[in-house]
This record gives structure tokens, C-alpha cells and sequence, in this order.
């Protein structure tokens, strides 16, 4: 089923990991790989930068954004079950509608609807459709679609049913390595190519004041430190003076 979906999706795909790791879930689902509320802040931090640092186009569906706040953060796994892995394959920045076709029960959710928007979920499928078709495929009508949009959705479905009965899920890096916690936001800069961030981590107004006496203490330690050095040499060519 998954080779199926995979087949069939090969851009913009529902998403499918074990429970727990979509990005539904908590927001990015990266987080729930983090070892502590440090780690979990310096990757939020992270993708600030990268956002700043992205175009305004969607990574997936080359659609246009307004500016790089309409962009959503997004992550793409791809499950191994025969190993047990769930594999890290991209992150990006996407729009809305992307976001949102990735989000496997959430668009469930909106063709189950009493007063389902078909207009709306014709627009949907059809960029979805547009953004797997393979070069030369014929476009397919709305009404096909939204059938090929519904077919696809109920076999992530069922792919994620299996997934999160299955126990023991490992999660990998890119290129295969284990991802451990507290080398999540290593990670995420490498696939975002995005620098490491040199600057202490952004404070609250109410830790401002502390920031600032811990900077201060800091330039004093430095200056003591370079005053306790130089004691020694001066010293010594004092005492050559005197002799």
C-alpha cells in the first residue's frame, strides 16, 4: 500500500507516520523529537531564520504566497516497515493548500462534512492532481479529481492505521543516520540550509533585565580575565626595572 501511494503521490503526499509525529500533532512534528524545552526553543528558532531566509513560494506547488508568513513549516517522512523506520526525507515551506493536502485526517475530515464544500475540495484536488501528474499525464476533469484525491487520502489512511499499530518506530536523518534527540535542530538547519545561530536565544520582557547584569557580568569576567594576564608580564618588567 505504501509503494501504491507512493506511486501515486510522488510530490505532495498525505502524510503517513506513526502516531504522534505528524505535524497535526504539535504543531511541527519535529518537536516531539526534541530532548527538552531548550532543544524544542532552539528549533523553533531555527525555522525562524529559515522563514525569514525562504522566498514567498511554496516549496511543493511553486504557488505564490502574499510573504513568508503564509508559509507553513512542513515535514515529509517516509515509513520502512520492514525495518522499522520512519525516515526524515524533506522539510520545507509551504502554503496553505499544500499544508493542508498533507494533513491526511484533516482533509478526511472536510469530505465527510453534512455541508461539504465541493467547489472547494474540486480547487483542492486539482492542484493536488496537478502537482503529481507526471509529464504528459491528461489533466483530469474536478470530478476526477476529487475521486483520485478521495482514493488516495483512504489508502493513507489505512497505511497510518498499520503504521501506528506497529511498535518500536526508529526515526532516521536524510541519509539514514539515527535521529537522536538533542541533534534534531542540527538536522533541520542542514535540510534548510540555514546557519547555525551564534546569538543567545530571544527573552522574555520580564528576563530582560537579567539578560542584560549576565552580558554585563560577562564583559567584566572578560576583563578581569585579561587584566589577571597581563599582571604577571607587567610585574616581571617591573622587577627588570629594579635590578
Amino acid at each position: 500500500m505504501l509503494h501504491e501511494l507512493r506511486f501515486r503521490c510522488p510530490n505532495l503526499c498525505p502524510s503517513v507516520v506513526p502516531t504522534g509525529f505528524a505535524d497535526a500533532e504539535s504543531g511541527v512534528g519535529l518537536l516531539g523529537l526534541c530532548s527538552d524545552a531548550a532543544e524544542r526553543r532552539a528549533l523553533a528558532m531555527c525555522l525562524q531564520r529559515a522563514r525569514k531566509q525562504t522566498s514567498s513560494t511554496c516549496a511543493i506547488t511553486n504557488q505564490a504566497v502574499a510573504d513568508e508568513s503564509a508559509l507553513r513549516f512542513v515535514t515529509q517522512w517516509e515509513l520502512q516497515p520492514e525495518s522499522g523506520v520512519f525516515q526524515l526525507k524533506h522539510c520545507a515551506f509551504v502554503c496553505a493548500d499544500a499544508a493542508l493536502l498533507i494533513d491526511m485526517p484533516a482533509m478526511l475530515e472536510r469530505f465527510t462534512r453534512r455541508d461539504a464544500d465541493t467547489k472547494e475540495l474540486s480547487r483542492l484536488a486539482l492542484l493536488f492532481s496537478e502537482t503529481n501528474a507526471s509529464e504528459g499525464e491528461e489533466q483530469r476533469s474536478a470530478l476526477e479529481a476529487r475521486l483520485w484525491l478521495q482514493e488516495c487520502l483512504t489508502l493513507a489512511s489505512a497505511c497510518q492505521v498499520l503504521a501506528s499499530s506497529m511498535p518500536g518506530w526508529r526515526a532516521s536523518g536524510p541519509t539514514g543516520e539515527p535521529l537522536k534527540r538533542g541533534g534534531i535542530v542540527a538536522v533541520a538547519e542542514a535540510m534548510l540550509g540555514v546557519s547555525a545561530d551564534p546569538s543567545p536565544p530571544a527573552q522574555t520582557p520580564n528576563s530582560a533585565s537579567s539578560g542584560k547584569s549576565r552580558k554585563a557580568r560577562q564583559r567584566e569576567a572578560a576583563a578581569a580575565a585579561t587584566a589577571e594576564s597581563a599582571e604577571p608580564k607587567s610585574k616581571a618588567k617591573k622587577k627588570r626595572v629594579q635590578e
